[in-house]
C-alpha cells in the first residue's frame, strides 16, 4: 500500500500517506479518493479535534462548520473521520492498557448516534461540531487525553 502510494502521489511525506492508508482501510482506490478531495484535510481536522478535545478551538470548530456546510455530505465525511480517529487511539490505547477507557468507548457511541442523527436530519454542522466538541471535553476532562 505504502509503495502504491509512493508510485501515485510522490510528492506526500510518510507521515499523509500512513494517514491514507489509516482512513482508507488498506484500499489504494479509497486512499486516492481521500487525496484527490477534501478527505485529508477533514481528516486532519477531525485529529486536531480529538488531539485538542480538552481544550477545543471553538473559532475554528465554526469555521470548519461553514466548511462543512459548503462540502457535499461534508458533515457525514468528517463525522467518519472524527469516529475513526476516536476508535484507532482507544483501540491502541487499549493495548498499551490504560484506564478510563469506558468513557471514551461512551463518547464514540455517543458520537456516532450524534452523526447518524444530523445527517438523518441534515442538521446544522456548526451546531453538531460545537456539541461533539462539547463532549470530547467532558470526557476528557473525567477520564484524561486519548
Amino acid at each position: 500500500m505504502d509503495q502504491g502510494l509512493r508510485h501515485y502521489l510522490p510528492e506526500l511525506d510518510q507521515g499523509e500517506r500512513a494517514q491514507l492508508i489509516r482512513l482508507s482501510g488498506g484500499s489504494i482506490g479509497a486512499a486516492l479518493t481521500l487525496a484527490s478531495g477534501e478527505g485529508r484535510e477533514l481528516a486532519a481536522e477531525a485529529d486536531r479535534l480529538v488531539e485538542q478535545a480538552s481544550s477545543p478551538d471553538l473559532l475554528a470548530l465554526l469555521a470548519l462548520g461553514d466548511r462543512l456546510y459548503r462540502i457535499s455530505d461534508g458533515l457525514e465525511k468528517f463525522g467518519g473521520f472524527l469516529i475513526e480517529t476516536l476508535s484507532d487511539r482507544i483501540r491502541v490505547r487499549a493495548h498499551q492498557g490504560a484506564p478510563g477507557l469506558d468513557r471514551w468507548t461512551a463518547a464514540l457511541t455517543r458520537l456516532k448516534d450524534a452523526f447518524a442523527r444530523a445527517d438523518g436530519l441534515h442538521l446544522e454542522p456548526r451546531q453538531t461540531l460545537l456539541t461533539t466538541a462539547r463532549s470530547l471535553a467532558q470526557t476528557a476532562r473525567r477520564a484524561g487525553a486519548i
